[in-house]
């Protein structure tokens, strides 16, 4: 049975602590109608744009540039959401985060490992034990969110194993150039990669350009081998 979000909320609040910020889908009608529901799943929320630590960071979603250095994250989860959901490559990102006047950072979830909050450098440890001390709380929102595109951005490498166990993923499909690891079944994706404000991967400096291609491109292929009958 669905959980409601107002369930989550309080089960966040409850594992997390009172001033932790809640996340998950932005606009539930816009998401329902996706084709297909992306999820990406970040590091931890800052709230350096803020002075309330109990924000919803789903309301922060609705409208990023209240943050004034949202490019250097959502700037690429823009595009390349765009690029999936609407089937049209394009990198430039107006200034309300729109492109061709689509918001669609409404048709997607998001979700952060840590969600406590942080500041503008991570330390990965530390977001890494978090999820081991709250993994049931994120693993069981995730099923609820039940995105058909999985983006494991927060480099927690333990979380993309238990996704992959959870749905049956294997590992096949293979990114040249890029330190991406993608597992697959016919209906869900998981592309483990780095943080979309990484300046480099294992293969030198990244642009918006080969982020765009590294998930876009690892989307296009699994719609081509799942459509092989």
């Amino acid at each position: 049975m669905m959980k409601t979000v107002d369930f989550f909320d309080a089960e966040i609040k409850k594992a997390y602590g009172k001033n932790s910020v809640v996340d998950g889908i932005t606009d539930m009608s816009r998401y329902k109608k996706a084709d297909p529901k992306i999820l990406w799943i970040l590091k931890e929320a800052n709230n350096s744009h803020t002075s309330n630590p109990n924000e919803n960071q789903r309301d922060f979603h609705t409208d990023v540039t209240s943050y004034p250095k949202w490019k250097l994250t959502f700037k690429r989860i823009i595009s390349c959401s765009y690029g999936i959901i609407y089937k049209n490559k394009e990198l430039n990102v107006d200034e309300n985060a729109c492109i061709n006047g689509v918001n669609v950072m409404l048709d997607i979830a998001l979700i952060n490992v840590n969600k406590c909050g942080g500041n503008s450098r991570s330390n990965n440890s530390s977001i890494s034990a978090k999820y081991n001390e709250y993994k049931d709380v994120i693993l069981e929102q995730i099923k609820q969110i039940n995105p058909d595109v999985i983006i494991n951005c927060s480099e927690v490498l333990s979380l993309t194993s238990d996704l992959q166990d959870r749905f049956v993923l294997s590992e096949e499909i293979k990114k040249r150039n890029a330190n991406a690891k993608v597992y697959y079944n016919n209906e869900k994706l998981l592309i483990d990669y780095c943080h979309p404000n990484a300046t480099k991967d294992n293969q030198g400096g990244l642009t918006d350009e080969r982020y765009y291609e590294v998930i876009v491109g690892t989307y296009k292929k699994w719609k081509e081998m799942t459509s092989i009958k």
